[in-house]
């Protein structure tokens, strides 16, 4: 192909891919923007549609059955001085508030998890492209907290929301039907009414979408405050209404057009309609951030994407496995730029074994990950079998390639599930043929639990070398016709078979293990088309086909001998790395033959037998016994204390609520303004109600004058009353709006920093994975802000409601207030029941919640291995699993909390028949006024919507104490190694003289396993020493040792003869430089990532960067990249190879 019209068509290409994703770009923002989505489209009728897409027929007719529910619920309200004392209606409305809770909360569950299953599913099925654009936290928060969400407005809160509703438009024709203009004098005030609810709900949908969106700080007070706000609205213009309502009734009365049961008819109904859209705000913002969270969800479902999983393409049932790269260009979309591949040509025949050598980021990892058909390229072809690689079935396709990539990914299960990746089907006999060929069966079979142990998460109860081989057992188990083998694999071969030779000496292998090992995968290529991608040029003398990149070119191909004759590039690079081995050899050599002189005069064969993530040593039962026995009685003694430790702590564990109050203290002044607030909102309730009670009397004075200056006496302190609510309102939503903000921004930050302060241990165990942190983080902290901002002005409201209702009736008349309180307790017993029940069934699903959160952030995070083994339907079915257990106790659950909903929402019904027959008696025998009985209906009223309240907010109280105890136990956990304290030594004449003095060691989590056993030796300042051994030996646990991640079980670690358990840790760590087995980038870029690697300093000047960068040979390729060093590494370093990386 002609240079000249190669470059044309890149150009064009390229060009038109980034007109695409451009585009692409701008639709996602002009989605993603608040503002277009909510605010200036309102709430979108898709999004409401897509809340219920999901419903069959018979969750249809539930839905029907259940609004029909709430309305008929909603409208006894109004209609309840019609049915006042009657208690066959109380049974009956029982009946219907079990029916309606029940069917709003199975409608819930069934809808969130329908769209929780397809949502992961869509998920799944995107392309690479994708997932270089979106973060795993961003995907995982689209699957948790969008989801609870959507769930609070879907369910028992929308059923309230129609209750509400259908209670408003009852009151209001029933006023206009007794007597249309005292009602439109009462409602004159249409636009607190009617207008500041929907001005309010657009505000609340604008704001619910910024914090979603981009989760600021400014966002959440906004909307806090937005969501109170509705309230503040609708109480300033009602209650001045009502004294005009008063006053012209008072005029109608004198002029004969009304009678005083009319007005006292009027007032009472539409007392219940204003107190309906009072309580109406709470049930619309549910609904408002459900569609928020919706429009979200939706559009990430929706979006454009290539529907891999189920692409329909050929399937060859003689796939050869003839590899053909034919002119390809190739450029990241992330770094269209920047050519990865240019113009490349290869091929590689059936049965060969080809390997593809070059600098970091010469092309050579592009290669696998294009052969797997992650991306497509730019321009030209690629052809297995002579056919272009993406008109294969994907899926199929990706069956037939065993890769083991640069850093192998091991899931969270069972070394026997982990190999079964590679092929379900497989029997026992084959997992253990392929372990054995990847000479992995040995260490396996040494550990407690052979192939049931459980690899951690990210394999991390593994060493390096252990998790290579589980990873090329997996490989090998599906019979590939094409081999794939990263150099991170090619490497660590090299290191646990020396089937060839290693650069660094990380083995010590006996030659029969060696010829075992060589055999046995001499055979596994037989057949094969194997591709090698490898910096070891040693590892590759063997290769029939050696092809050299640069910069995405070839140039040099040969065979080993060829190109060495040709003394080109790649004989340049074999001289450089000869010059390293032949020292590296001669002291592999002596090492082995100490190692063995050693081992044979302990008159004990010592097995290294390889253990998670280090090696368990045995020995003759009579040395083992001697040995073990000291030791574990040790971490017996040790594991008693720890466990007499935790019951004491469990037996004095505090309160979550005083722990909750403990951390608010600066607040407290701030929180206890709007306590007070909240005080005097629901006093002025019940204070406003007896205000109204004195002005009906006065429409009995006979004196026309008085009763005219009593009524507007009245009026005028129900108008101050008023100016004196609305204030409490507004000063009520700015208090807890700010202390919710600062308390949750406090326990973020505190529980962040307690995470940092934990020792590498607590991060072994299972309980502590990545997944779980998170969910304590976000969810766990976002469901305590309810508790700690309106949520709680609300719970002092409706306590102060019904304390003074209480003390109020009393004071009215304590016969009917004494009859009122004996019902009291069965409110009392339902709350407490929700709150135990709610709490219990919280706990039972605290572990499958946390499985599930573990799965999705594991696979999204892994995603590339996901595709490669073709398990996306493996783990979407497991997390489908998940999900029905949860759907299943959450049925339980539903209907028990009902039950018990029911009872406490019904309870003032069945008080009012005793009250009824009471008061009727009362008033006969004069005892009481009929208005002191109207007042009391009254009360009843004000104490079942309080009863309401409670139902609405029990279940959070029981979730917030579930949530303050995952966080409180995990700030007041006192690490064994306190890695921020600033406590110890600093040595001021500082040499480095590093000792191990008679040292033990177990890892916590793995108590029955000895790793190190009187280890001893002693580096001298300035020496250079390399620990060898076979993999899980002990060789990562003696660094871990020294960078103090853990302290030996018994003897000690010296640093110029001084205990390091006695230094300063920061400072002790801040002397020591790393570079690990698994390489670690954060998302930022190249300069910051380099920084980070002093961070004693704030800033590093950018010369000193360059420098450590020309010194660790990597300033050239970060110079030709686009942004130099302020390229962004992406997540976990995927932006950029292997190489590179290191």
């Amino acid at each position: 192909m002609d240079s000249k019209q190669c470059t044309q068509d890149v150009s064009i290409a390229h060009r038109d891919a980034d007109e695409k994703q451009t585009n692409e770009m701008k639709n996602e923002k002009k989605a993603s923007s608040p503002e277009d989505n909510l605010a200036q489209k309102g709430l979108k009728t898709s999004s409401i549609k897509f809340l219920f897409q999901c419903l069959t027929l018979m969750d249809i007719f539930y839905v029907i059955m259940a609004i029909i529910a709430s309305c008929v619920i909603g409208v006894k309200t109004p209609l309840y001085l019609l049915f006042f004392g009657n208690s066959i209606l109380g049974a009956v409305m029982f009946l219907f508030e079990y029916f309606r809770l029940t069917m709003f909360d199975l409608i819930a569950e069934r809808q969130v998890h329908s769209m929780k299953r397809r949502l992961f599913h869509t998920i799944l099925q995107q392309d690479m492209i994708y997932f270089d654009h979106h973060k795993t936290g961003e995907l995982d928060s689209l699957l948790t907290t969008d989801m609870t969400k959507i769930h609070a407005g879907i369910g028992n809160k929308f059923g309230l929301l129609m209750n509400t509703l259908s209670a408003i438009i009852c009151s209001l024709i029933l006023c206009f039907t007794l007597d249309w203009n005292l009602t439109l004098i009462f409602l004159s005030a249409p636009t607190s009414l009617v207008l500041a609810p929907i001005v309010v709900t657009k505000l609340i949908a604008k704001f619910m979408a910024i914090e979603l969106t981009a989760c600021k700080e400014a966002g959440a007070i906004a909307e806090e405050v937005l969501s109170s706000i509705r309230t503040v609205f609708s109480y300033n213009g009602q209650k001045k209404k009502k004294c005009n309502g008063f006053w012209y009734g008072n005029k109608r009365i004198r002029e004969g057009g009304v009678t005083l049961a009319n007005i006292c008819t009027t007032f009472a109904t539409l007392s219940t309609c204003i107190f309906s859209i009072k309580t109406v705000g709470p049930y619309f913002q549910a609904v408002v951030e459900a569609l928020a969270a919706a429009s979200n969800i939706e559009k990430t479902i929706n979006e454009s994407r290539r529907n891999e999983t189920q692409k329909v393409g050929k399937q060859s049932s003689n796939l050869v496995g003839d590899i053909d790269f034919v002119n390809v260009f190739f450029s990241y979309p992330t770094r269209r730029n920047v050519a990865a591949l240019n113009n490349l040509s290869f091929q590689v025949k059936c049965g060969q074994t080809v390997a593809v050598v070059g600098s970091s980021g010469s092309g050579k990892s592009t290669c696998v990950q294009l052969l797997q058909n992650f991306y497509e390229v730019d321009l030209g072809e690629i052809l297995i079998d002579g056919i272009q690689i993406n008109e294969y079935d994907r899926r199929w396709l990706r069956q037939q390639i065993g890769v083991v990539s640069q850093e192998p990914v091991l899931f969270h299960t069972t070394i026997r599930e982990n190999i079964l990746f590679g092929i379900d089907s497989a029997t026992n006999e084959e997992i253990y043929q392929a372990a054995k060929v990847a000479n992995a069966h040995d260490f396996i079979m040494c550990l407690p639990d052979k192939y049931e142990t459980q690899v951690g998460e990210r394999g991390a109860a593994l060493s390096g070398g252990q998790k290579q081989r589980i990873a090329i057992a997996r490989a090998l188990l599906r019979n590939p016709k094409i081999l794939l083998l990263d150099e991170g694999m090619s490497s660590h071969i090299i290191d646990d078979s020396s089937l060839w030779y290693t650069i660094i000496a990380t083995s010590a292998l006996d030659n029969e293990s060696e010829t075992i090992v060589q055999d046995a995968l001499d055979r596994a290529a037989q057949g094969r088309t194997t591709i090698i991608i490898a910096h070891r040029l040693s590892t590759i003398r063997h290769a029939d086909h050696i092809i050299v990149l640069k910069r995405g070119e070839i140039t040099e191909e040969g065979n080993h001998e060829s190109l060495t004759r040709a003394k080109g590039v790649y004989f340049d690079l074999v001289q450089q790395q000869l010059i390293h081995q032949a020292g590296q050899d001669e002291e592999l050599t002596f090492e082995q033959e100490e190692m063995k002189r050693q081992l044979l005069s302990d008159q004990s064969h010592l097995d290294v037998s390889r253990e998670r993530s280090s090696t368990v040593i045995s020995t003759t039962p009579s040395i083992l016994d001697k040995l073990y026995r000291k030791e574990s009685t040790v971490i017996r003694q040790n594991d008693a204390q720890v466990d007499t430790k935790v019951k004491n702590r469990k037996a004095k564990q505090s309160n979550p609520i005083m722990d909750i109050l403990r951390i608010s203290k600066p607040e407290w002044i701030v929180m206890g303004i709007g306590c007070a607030m909240s005080v005097i909102i629901g006093a002025a309730d019940v204070f406003i109600s007896a205000l109204q009670t004195k002005m009906m009397t006065s429409f009995q004075e006979c004196d026309r004058d008085r009763q005219k200056r009593a009524i507007v006496k009245y009026a005028l302190i129900i108008v101050g009353c008023s100016i004196i609510y609305s204030m409490c309102q507004l000063v009520r939503a700015c208090m807890f709006a700010h202390s919710g903000s600062k308390i949750t921004q406090r326990l973020r930050s505190k529980t962040f920093d307690a995470i940092l302060c934990q020792d590498i241990g607590f991060f072994d165990d299972v309980k502590h994975s990545t997944g779980a942190l998170c969910t304590i983080l976000t969810t766990d902290v976002s469901i305590i802000q309810n508790i700690t901002s309106v949520e709680l002005g609300s719970i002092v409201q409706n306590l102060a409601l019904f304390v003074t209702c209480t003390i109020t009736g009393f004071a009215y008349s304590w016969q009917l207030a004494l009859l009122n309180s004996a019902f009291l307790p069965i409110i009392v017993l339902a709350i407490y029941g929700q709150i135990h029940v709610t709490e219990r069934f919280v706990n039972r699903q605290k572990n499958v919640l946390e499985d599930a959160g573990k799965l999705t952030v594991e696979v999204i995070q892994n995603i590339r291995t996901v595709v490669q083994l073709t398990k996306e339907e493996h783990f979407y079915n497991e997390y489908c699993r998940l999900l029905a257990i949860l759907y299943k106790s959450s049925q339980k659950q539903i209907h028990i909390t009902s039950l018990l909903s029911s009872l406490m929402l019904t309870s003032s019904m069945f008080s009012a028949a005793a009250i009824y027959s009471l008061g009727v008696t009362l008033v006969n025998d004069n005892i009481i006024t009929d208005l002191t009985a109207v007042l009391f209906m009254q009360f009843l009223i004000f104490m079942s919507q309080a009863a309401l309240y409670a139902f609405v907010s029990v279940p959070n109280y029981g979730k917030s104490i579930r949530s303050a105890r995952n966080i409180f136990n995990l700030i007041k956990r006192k690490p064994t190694i306190k890695n921020q304290s600033n406590d110890g030594d600093k040595i001021s004449n500082y040499t480095g003289q590093l000792g191990f003095k008679d040292v033990y060691f177990v890892y916590p989590t793995r108590t029955e396993s000895i790793v190190l056993k009187k280890f001893n030796f002693t580096i001298e300042s300035g020496q250079t020493v390399a620990l060898v051994g076979s993999s899980g030996s002990g060789k990562s646990t003696a660094i871990q040792l020294i960078e103090r991640f853990y302290d030996p079980t018994i003897g000690q670690i010296l640093i110029d003869s001084q205990d390091i358990r006695s230094l300063n840790l920061q400072w002790y760590r801040s002397q020591i430089g790393i570079v690990s087995q698994e390489l670690v980038l954060l998302n930022i870029s190249i300069r910051e990532n380099i920084a980070y690697g002093d961070n004693n300093r704030k800033d590093i000047p950018l010369d000193e960067i360059i420098e450590v960068a020309k010194t660790a040979n990597t300033h050239d390729f970060i110079q030709l990249l686009p942004d130099a060093y302020e390229t962004i590494c992406g997540a976990k370093g995927l932006r950029l190879s292997g190489g590179q990386k290191q």
